[in-house]
């Protein structure tokens, strides 16, 4: 074949094989722009339901920043714009700042909860108007202790034997306390009290010791000091069960508030299980200001939810006694204990107050002073109060209306208690549990 016919030939093969790269490479070109431009409308399209998204999630929280709290109660304070609650309602809309001192008054706030003991620059009576804000609801709605019959005999007895206490003398006061004979359940657990006290001071004075207590951690406080008498003048009625260590009660569980405590004390009543008391202790080195406003917000939050639960099991409670149902809260910080008492004042309205407070008493001057009894006295507080509520579900959960005047439409209903109207949920920040 001639030369050039073949030199033909293969130079047009070459320009058909170009051809085909060259369409190949449009092709791909071609399938790569397709490509992105499905990819950018996919991605338009997210982007379009994420900003809708957004935008409906601002809506929402826009929403609930303009849905104020509603208050219905009747406290009017002069000098105060609107009632009690509606300016607790505006206190709690200032943000706090990260101190637990101002978190614990903005939650308070947050929940219709005023503490009449505080007076503190941060505090909500000071921010209200200071003592003649606290004068006034103090003047209607402070708790006053009642006088309690309490064994007198045996105060008498190891009170006057305990005032003579000295270093020398002190292991034969204890003996005499030992051999002591109570003559009731009451008697019983108050010896066993003064007989754990006087031990220490007897036979383990180094554990009354600064550098001892201070290197107690929170569950070597209760072990070693507490728990003893808690035991022995609260545990010894058979219908109260003491529970100690960071547990989560049922009426905080059916509410979600997710609080653990250190000490609840439940009273077995005809309606079941009531909470009745909540405690939360501190070590000695860990008794700091954030500590304790921590611990405080934790215990009132949660003895509102059980204070809440106690009121919906008193269908016929008259609204003239719902201020008398209380709430008492302990609060343990090293040697030193505090009474708390929270209850319900008007509608939506609750008031948290320190009614009293005690040392665990480390010095023989302390003893001599009384401070075994002033403790016990405390107890007997927190114990009447239980029996309080326990009154208050005999007297006010049962019907007793006459059911034979009811059939002949002679007889009187008994009105029942609109719970719903008087008590709000408790309103928490999982931050705080968190911290």
């Amino acid at each position: 074949m001639d030369s050039n016919v073949v030199e033909s030939i293969l130079d047009a093969e070459r320009r058909l094989e170009t051809s085909r790269q060259i369409l190949g490479i449009n092709i791909q070109q071609d399938n790569i722009q397709a490509a992105n431009e499905l990819l950018l409308q996919q991605k338009e399209k997210r982007s379009s339901k994420r900003i809708s998204s957004q935008l409906n999630t601002q809506s929402v929280k826009k929403n609930k920043v303009k849905k104020n709290k509603v208050f219905s109660d009747t406290i009017t304070i002069a000098g105060l714009k609107g009632t009690l609650g509606e300016n607790l309602a505006r206190l709690g809309e200032v943000e706090p700042t990260t101190c637990a001192e101002t978190q614990y008054f903005s939650h308070l706030s947050k929940n219709g909860i005023i503490d009449l003991s505080i007076l503190s620059s941060n505090s909500q009576l000071t921010k209200l108007g200071g003592p003649h804000v606290k004068n006034y609801l103090i003047k209607d709605y402070l708790y006053t202790l009642p006088e309690l019959d309490n064994a007198k005999g045996i105060y008498e007895d190891l009170g006057c034997k305990v005032k003579k206490a000295r270093g020398s003398n002190i292991a034969d006061i204890y003996d005499f306390i030992d051999i002591y004979k109570a003559n009731s359940p009451r008697e019983r657990a108050i010896k066993d009290v003064y007989k754990h006290i006087t031990q220490q001071h007897a036979h383990k004075g180094h554990m009354l010791s600064d550098e001892y207590f201070s290197q107690c951690s929170e569950l070597s406080t209760i072990t070693k000091y507490w728990s003893p008498i808690f035991e022995s003048y609260l545990g010894e009625k058979r219908r109260v069960f003491i529970q100690w260590g960071d547990t989560l009660s049922i009426d905080c569980k059916n509410s979600n508030l997710n609080y653990k405590l250190d000490l609840r004390l439940i009273t077995d009543t005809e309606k079941g299980p009531i909470e009745a008391v909540t405690g939360e202790f501190a070590s000695t080195k860990t008794t700091l200001g954030g500590k304790l406003y921590s611990d405080k917000l934790k215990s009132v939050l949660t003895s509102k939810c059980h204070l809440n639960a106690l009121l919906k099991k008193l269908n016929y409670l008259p609204q003239s006694q719902v201020k008398n149902v209380h709430i008492p809260i302990l609060q343990i910080m090293g040697q030193n204990v505090s009474l708390f008492v929270l209850s319900l004042i008007d509608k939506q309205v609750y008031s948290v107050q320190n009614i009293m407070s005690a040392i665990y008493p480390r010095t023989l001057v302390e003893v001599r002073a009384g401070g075994i009894k002033k403790l016990i006295d405390l107890l007997s507080q927190v114990e009447y109060m239980i029996e309080e509520i326990e009154d208050s579900i005999k007297n006010y959960s049962r019907n007793t209306s006459n059911k034979m005047k009811d059939i002949t439409g002679n007889g009187k209903l008994n009105r029942e208690f609109e719970v719903e109207a008087w008590v709000s949920n408790v309103e928490w920040d999982t931050a705080i549990i968190q911290q």
